[in-house]
């Protein structure tokens, strides 16, 4: 999920793509995996026998990654609220007329604003800058 969604996220935003969809959430998927992966370890340590520093050590960690998601879940809101300071300063509209908007889990940001036609994807108005003249 990371790789999927929040890194063509940051990717899009650093080489001004023509639309980005920005995901305020995503940021907590990480912390998410990890802490779900360790806390399976620490069932799977407790319940073979296993020496007790060993299961310590995986339950720090655990507890380090849910500190951590709750730090990133309470910056959920501060992502939105940035986006909407930070997308307009580097030459982004919004856009709530795309395919699935308007939405509480994305919003969408578009370069050219005669792109936003209601209905159409973020693919759409990729295509439409690429078919365009220079």
């Amino acid at each position: 999920m990371t790789r999927h969604a929040l890194v063509p996220m940051v990717q899009d935003i650093v080489l001004k793509a023509p639309v980005v969809r920005i995901t305020p959430g995503m940021h907590l998927m990480p912390f998410l995996v990890a802490f779900g992966s360790l806390a399976i370890i620490v069932m799977v340590m407790r319940a073979i026998p296993c020496r007790p520093s060993l299961i310590k050590q995986f339950e720090l960690a655990a507890n380090l990654s849910v500190a951590v998601s709750t730090i990133a879940l309470l910056l959920v809101p501060v992502v939105s609220i940035a986006q909407h300071y930070y997308m307009p300063s580097i030459g982004y509209t919004p856009c709530h007329a795309l395919q699935g908007q308007p939405t509480r889990w994305f919003t969408d940001w578009v370069r050219d604003p005669a792109l936003c036609v209601k209905g159409k994807s973020p693919e759409w108005v990729n295509e439409q800058v690429r078919r365009s003249p220079p």
